[in-house]
């Protein structure tokens, strides 16, 4: 499932078995939509964040963008929209 740019760290021992190993690859991640008040519950200003946010995603190279959602009401939009919610706990870090 990794793509096709992804470079795989491996460490082995010195008899040549691998002992640990980490994936490195570049993600697409879309943030902070947000949708003035008085537009808000209407589908227009959305459907077009929604179709320009798809055209940049494939201007990346990628089919598939990560996302974030902590107010429920924003998840169900979500799902909705066909998103898959991920297992586990995402983290940013700074390297």
């Amino acid at each position: 499932m990794l793509p096709a740019d992804a470079e795989v760290l491996v460490v082995e021992d010195d008899a040549g078995a691998i002992v640990g190993a980490w994936a490195v690859y570049r993600l697409v991640h879309v943030e902070g939509i947000w949708v003035a008040p008085a537009h808000r519950g209407r589908t227009v200003v959305f459907r077009r964040l929604l179709a320009g946010m798809r055209m940049l995603v494939r201007a990346f190279g990628s089919s598939v963008a990560l996302t974030g959602a902590i107010d429920p009401v924003v998840a169900d939009m979500l799902r909705k929209l066909g998103a898959v919610e991920l297992p586990g706990r995402h983290f940013s870090w700074r390297v």
